[in-house]
């Protein structure tokens, strides 16, 4: 995600932090009272306001610092470890004249000892080094991905990475073929210059948009070759460190077999909170309009719902991320014998063996119940499927034509057990492909 000046602010908190707790308490030693009390004499609780301020800002909360600091400056206006804390509490909030006039009120101070002068100095050139810069608003990436793929039950169906899976014909004999996929996008996001106070945190306002162009063309089956064109676009708010929460609307038009299929519209809200730096938890929902415009499918034009809660977890330094969850589903459409409701639920994991190398895997398991027998049965569908992906990746660093490239080889294994037997089936996909985000 990209945070204004993320780097910047860290690094210049960081040094006015060692400034404030080391350049005038160490530095100035037993003048602590008249640099930084200005004469007031040692208070403890106004100590542990400083703490409490600091505690806040650290934790994204810049207006409950701001309000304690303030406070303290009201009651004692010549603390200037106050007004330097408020000055970094301001500058995190991008709110650089308020830091600017703070950190020059300590300045003028003829007292001011001459190494928190210097870093006083320092701090301020970077602020107006920022007011001055002109920032980059919009943010461009175009991934690109070219590969093959090798499948055994072609008849199947679009894959679940695309849309949701499912058999146009049960009739029809399991069909294996090879065929490409070819894949590429835009995506921009624009970074607004809105910022909220919400939950106790300073969140950010983004604008996500996108484009993409999905393409599996068989050899043989052609009949099973299908494409996928997706628009979105939607708000993002961010809140570093803390959560980022997001809401887009996206449109899917399908074509399957060189014929138009369908037109998904989607309501997708997602919220992810960092509950530690390792551990994160992950809700979202698909709210789904979709429109079979090919008349063999009519029947099938539904209303799609799913809530979704995930936790991912982060150890080794890093080289080993795990996730899992469960997604409720339900979907209503015209013909019951296509209203389904059930429950998904998934593990996986990612392992970067070398720092350009890793192995990743997941399970899926997936129960799904039908309101009415389909056309020619007497009995409802009832469907458990189990999904197995496992695979690696490499990205490359050179030589400079292949810079950034990256090679992944992937086998995903599908098993349906249904009540049903024309239902019943098992699919296995190898794709070898080559990506990158240009």
């Amino acid at each position: 995600m990209i945070l204004r000046k993320s780097y910047k602010l860290a690094m210049m908190a960081s040094v006015m932090g060692c400034f404030l707790t080391h350049g005038i308490s160490v530095g100035v030693g037993e003048a602590w009272g008249e640099a930084i009390y200005k004469g007031v004499a040692f208070d403890p609780a106004v100590e542990e306001k400083f703490k409490e301020a600091i505690k806040h800002r650290e934790s994204g909360d810049m207006d409950a610092s701001i309000e304690i600091l303030q406070t303290v400056l009201a009651n004692q206006p010549m603390i200037h470890r106050a007004r330097l804390e408020l000055a970094v509490a301001y500058y995190q909030s991008m709110r650089y004249e308020e830091a600017v006039t703070n950190a020059e009120k300590v300045l003028e101070d003829p007292e001011t000892p001459p190494n928190v002068r210097a870093t006083i100095l320092a701090f301020l050139a970077q602020v107006k080094q920022e007011q001055a810069t002109p920032i980059s608003r919009h943010h461009w990436k175009f991934p690109v991905e070219i590969g093959y793929v090798y499948d055994t039950n072609v008849n199947v169906g679009p894959n679940d990475s695309i849309i949701d899976g499912f058999i146009f014909n049960p009739d029809d004999v399991a069909q294996s073929d090879s065929g490409i996929v070819v894949q590429a996008g835009v995506d921009h996001t624009y970074q607004t210059t809105k910022q909220y106070q919400i939950g106790g945190s300073q969140a950010q306002l983004l604008w996500q948009s996108g484009f993409n162009a999905y393409r599996r063309s068989y050899f043989s089956e052609t009949d099973s070759t299908f494409d996928v064109l997706t628009v979105r676009t939607g708000p993002t708010l961010v809140a570093q460190g803390k959560w980022s929460a997001n809401l887009s609307l996206q449109d899917d038009y399908i074509r399957y077999g060189d014929e138009e299929l369908a037109n998904y519209l989607y309501l997708l809200p997602t919220f992810t909170y960092h509950v530690t730096d390792s551990l994160e938890v992950t809700t979202d929902m698909i709210l789904s309009n979709r429109d079979f415009t090919n008349s063999l499918y009519e029947g099938r034009d539904s209303v799609y719902l799913l809530g979704r809660i995930a936790v991912g977890y982060t150890m080794l330094e890093g080289a080993v991320s795990v996730q899992g969850g469960v997604d409720i589903f339900d979907e209503n459409a015209d013909e019951n014998e296509w209203s389904n409701t059930g429950t998904d639920v998934f593990l996986g994991g990612i392992w970067k063996v070398l720092e350009n190398d890793h192995v990743f895997a997941q399970i899926n398991w997936m129960d799904a119940e039908y309101d009415e027998p389909p056309t020619g049965f007497a009995s409802s569908r009832d469907e458990d499927q189990w999904r197995y992906t496992i695979g690696v990746n490499h990205k490359f660093d050179g030589p400079e034509w292949l810079k950034d490239w990256k090679a992944e080889l992937k086998f995903v294994y599908t098993e349906s057990d249904s009540n049903l037997d024309p239902f019943d089936y098992d699919r296995a996909e190898t794709y070898v492909t080559m990506s990158k985000t240009f």
